[in-house]
């Protein structure tokens, strides 16, 4: 696998015309030590429609932990419960391409640096800690982006008929209904593309990659993306 990894640091002197990387990580990350499967990256770029991403890192919020009150003291203070309210932050943030941008996929840096700074001493420094916190955000990111890029429902009963299979289908659950309800989706879609193609293409669509059962409704592109994309890391350290 390490021949198809390239290292953070050799990123940002690319120009790449297909994958456009804005990740800006602290100096303290071992930038060279960890490395992105690009040829990964670009084949669900091309399973994505759109043979492009925009991956780069943001700042944002952190999880903050609210403890709870369960009442007042004697001089009119409050008197926490011992327990705490959780609010998650996410690790990353997507835009779906449409007809002014392609696939946008965010990393919430300032997450990430709490999340390793909570864990064993030394992971702000360690290239593995970094590796897999970065795998796990951009996987899910990159999965997201392909599902907003084609998911893109063009009426109410469409995004109706999207909602009720989706969740099924990508969490690999097949029956008879399932299949039923796919075999009526299709035709859906059949109709709805119809009228799509009279719109003309999008310029962030590349009508080369752009094939599926579901001419509308990518499902099948999605769950093949998320199948290969369960295959291997997106992020490693380097040996």
């Amino acid at each position: 696998m390490a021949r198809t990894l390239t290292p953070i640091a050799e990123l940002a002197q690319r120009n790449d015309p297909d994958i456009s990387w804005r990740l800006n990580l602290p100096e303290y990350a071992p930038q060279a030590q960890i490395g992105i499967n690009e040829p990964l990256i670009r084949r669900l770029a091309k399973l994505a429609g759109t043979g492009e991403f925009v991956i780069g890192t943001y700042g944002g919020e952190i999880t903050t932990h609210l403890p709870s009150i369960d009442g007042l003291a004697p001089d009119g203070s409050a008197t926490a419960s011992g327990r705490a309210t959780i609010q998650q932050a996410p690790l990353f943030k997507t835009n779906g391409a449409d007809s002014l941008t392609p696939p946008i996929v965010g990393l919430n840096i300032d997450e990430m640096k709490d999340q390793l700074s909570r864990k064993k001493a030394g992971a702000l420094r360690s290239p593995q800690a970094w590796s897999d916190i970065l795998d796990t955000s951009l996987r899910q990111g990159i999965n997201r982006a392909l599902r907003e890029t084609n998911i893109n429902p063009a009426s109410s009963a469409a995004f109706a008929v999207t909602q009720a299979i989706s969740w099924p289908i990508l969490h690999f659950e097949f029956n008879s209904d399932v299949l039923q309800t796919s075999g009526s989706l299709l035709a859906l879609n059949l109709v709805l593309s119809a009228w799509t193609k009279k719109r003309g293409p999008q310029p962030h669509v590349n009508q080369a990659f752009n094939v599926s059962m579901f001419p509308f409704i990518n499902l099948d592109r999605v769950l093949l993306a998320k199948t290969i994309g369960s295959l291997s890391r997106f992020v490693a350290p380097l040996k």
